[in-house]
């Protein structure tokens, strides 16, 4: 499931994200392999990939804060673009629950 989030179908990318969201809530190895991807996925083009990588990393970061702690910087950013730029709200959601699921 890990490698899919290289996968270049966007929506293979989504459907990745969130499930290895919610098995890396279990699995910290699993987690430990998927964060850094997910990290990445924060700088997607499409908008919905980012929003599911913030989603998993908000669900990785709640079990296993240690492993998300590169993502906040860019979480951070995405949380100030939103609102900043009239963004959707779901964006604005994903971003917000990544930081607080992992404080």
């Amino acid at each position: 499931m890990i490698a899919l989030l290289d996968d270049p179908d966007p929506f293979i990318k989504i459907d990745a994200a969130n499930a290895v969201g919610n098995l890396g809530f279990s699995f910290k190895d699993a987690a430990a392999e998927a964060a850094p991807k997910l990290t990445a996925l924060l700088n997607h083009e499409q908008s919905l990939v980012r929003q599911e990588a913030a989603y998993a990393l908000g669900n990785i970061g709640f079990a296993h804060t240690d492993l998300v702690r590169d993502a906040v910087p860019r979480l951070i950013r995405m949380l100030k673009g939103a609102m900043t730029t009239n963004a959707r709200p779901l964006r604005t959601r994903w971003a917000k629950s990544a930081l607080t699921r992992r404080s």
